[in-house]
């Protein structure tokens, strides 16, 4: 595969040619090539929202992020009697602790139903955690590419919530 068919040439021209086939150079278009096939996965999965969850008393473990994560979505799914599918990934901030960004399902929803379930979501994320956001998505494929720089930035703790068998559109 030609790196510029993974990256713009304007950054190809910044770089010596002899560095693309050095171990830093395929490992940097190595990890391109993952980000594009998990943005590929992540937009098959028909997300609607996007979301971050900071945790006021922060998470130690990326483990515990997501877990906190996959609770406070079941929970507030379930308290508007709506299917709960979403990814969830970790992040680690510069201290050390934890936060998650995600994407979920929420469907056709009428306008006011949407508001209402977002308003819910965002008080109950607030109350139990702190500093969240909850956004409706106008740009998949740009959302998927900020979800998936996490899973591709080092290891990453994540976790598909629902999604039976992958019931991808």
């Amino acid at each position: 595969m030609e790196p510029k068919d993974l990256v713009s040439e304007k950054l190809i021209t910044l770089v010596p040619p002899d560095w693309w086939t050095s171990e830093e150079g395929y490992g940097f278009l190595k990890r391109q090539e993952l980000k594009q096939e998990w943005v590929k996965l992540l937009n098959q999965l028909g997300c609607d929202v996007w979301f971050t969850l900071t945790f006021r008393k922060g998470a130690s473990s990326a483990m515990l992020a997501v877990d906190r994560t996959k609770r406070l979505l079941k929970k507030a799914c379930k308290s508007v009697n709506l299917d709960c599918n979403a990814f969830v990934v970790a992040e680690q901030h510069l201290s050390g602790t934890y936060h998650s960004h995600g994407m979920m399902v929420i469907g056709a929803l009428s306008e006011e139903f949407e508001t209402m379930f977002m308003r819910h979501f965002w008080k109950m994320a607030f109350e139990a955690h702190g500093r969240n956001s909850f956004t409706r998505i106008s740009d998949g494929e740009a959302v998927g590419y900020y979800v998936a720089k996490y899973l591709t930035k080092s290891l990453a703790d994540h976790q598909f919530i629902g999604f039976k068998g992958f019931r991808l559109k």
